[in-house]
């Protein structure tokens, strides 16, 4: 449902697919790591199928959808941060790095970028990433501490 709203908001695509993951970390929180793969599986074959934009449905597909569920693998198997943040960069510029080819083939002679350069882009994106992974964490923190605590309150009514 949310990868079908990015289509009325065009301004707020990429925020769409990044709150649409938030619902495959819930699914790992509450059930099980399964789960959450299941669920991203699930949300990426009905963005394919019912959503209008492709773009959007493969950027939930490769990064939005999938990097929620794989943060919870990556951070229970690191040793320590640093080597968990070396793993979440790599995965992230591995997806960069596919979807810049998969644009490179889709359109051949379109420059990606006509102000930046090419490697500033890269730095800016891993920045956003940064970030973008620091407020993730925050927001299965407030999760776990409020609102998963009222979801099991509910169901034991």
């Amino acid at each position: 449902m949310l990868l079908y709203l990015s289509s009325v908001l065009p301004t707020g695509r990429i925020a769409v697919a990044a709150v649409a993951g938030l619902f495959c970390a819930a699914a790992v929180i509450e059930c099980s790591l399964g789960y959450g793969f299941m669920c991203w599986a699930a949300a990426s074959a009905v963005g394919f199928l019912t959503g209008p934009s492709k773009a959007v449905a493969l950027l939930f597909l490769l990064c939005l959808g999938l990097y929620p569920v794989l943060k919870s693998v990556i951070e229970r198997a690191a040793v320590g941060r640093k080597l968990s943040w070396v793993f979440k960069l790599c995965y992230f510029n591995v997806v960069c790095a596919a979807l810049f080819a998969a644009y490179k083939l889709a359109f051949v002679n379109v420059p990606i970028t006509e102000k930046l350069p090419l490697p500033v882009l890269w730095i800016a994106a891993n920045a956003v990433f940064v970030v973008y992974d620091l407020a993730l964490t925050r927001l299965i923190g407030y999760y776990v501490a409020v609102i998963s605590p009222r979801l099991r309150k509910n169901k034991e009514r």
